[in-house]
């Protein structure tokens, strides 16, 4: 039998769990604007106290579930990277794995995306956290295709790291959310087009 404060540590996980997941239908579904607290309350059948407890109010709940969304797609790329490819082919790889979430819940992900700029100050940080996070890695990535003599070692490893990402939001940005592009390949294949220009 688990003790007392493990089994409410993990009702507590579910019950947050559950929120996220009836928000994310009624944010694909509705949109972010038409979407409430009390909505999602009612699509979690729990009480709309108890969203309150996990979410202070519904920007933060977009940042939540995009965040973990982030999370699992990237955590979902790096386990899977082929061994000894180019870092332009682990690039690809990684943006694949976003790339098809987007364009197969085109509604989720522009409710993601056109709202994030809205977000509040704890929102925010949430993201920009990932994002340091990611850059970072990806920095990582670079150096060891310097050492491989794939890019120049007198290239700022950060700098071609903040390249790489620049080109992933140009397709992100120019091609799925006003093109609305519905195709990853084709976004990938412009990204490929991209990146020859970054890691020749």
């Amino acid at each position: 039998m688990k003790p007392v404060g493990k089994r409410k540590g993990i009702q507590k996980a579910e019950t947050r769990e559950l929120i996220l997941e009836s928000a994310r239908a009624l944010f694909e579904a509705e949109g972010f604007e038409k979407t409430t607290m009390r909505a999602v309350a009612l699509h979690a059948e729990i009480g709309l106290g108890t969203i309150y407890k996990h979410f202070t109010n519904k920007v933060t709940l977009l940042a939540a579930a995009f965040l973990g969304d982030l999370t699992h797609l990237y955590d979902s790329a790096m386990a899977s990277i082929p061994a000894n490819i180019s870092i332009k082919e682990q690039f690809i790889h990684i943006s694949r794995q976003f790339y098809l979430f987007y364009t197969s819940r085109p509604s989720l992900s522009r409710a993601y995306l056109v709202n994030i700029s809205s977000m509040d100050e704890q929102a925010t940080a949430l993201i920009n956290n990932f994002d340091a996070s990611f850059t970072e890695n990806l920095t990582i990535l670079v150096a060891q295709a310097q050492k491989h003599g794939e890019i120049s070692p007198h290239k700022n490893a950060a700098f071609v790291a903040m390249s790489l990402i620049a080109d992933y939001f140009y397709v992100l940005g120019n091609h799925f959310l006003r093109n609305n592009e519905t195709d990853p390949d084709r976004m990938l294949e412009i990204l490929g087009k991209l990146l020859d220009q970054t890691v020749p």
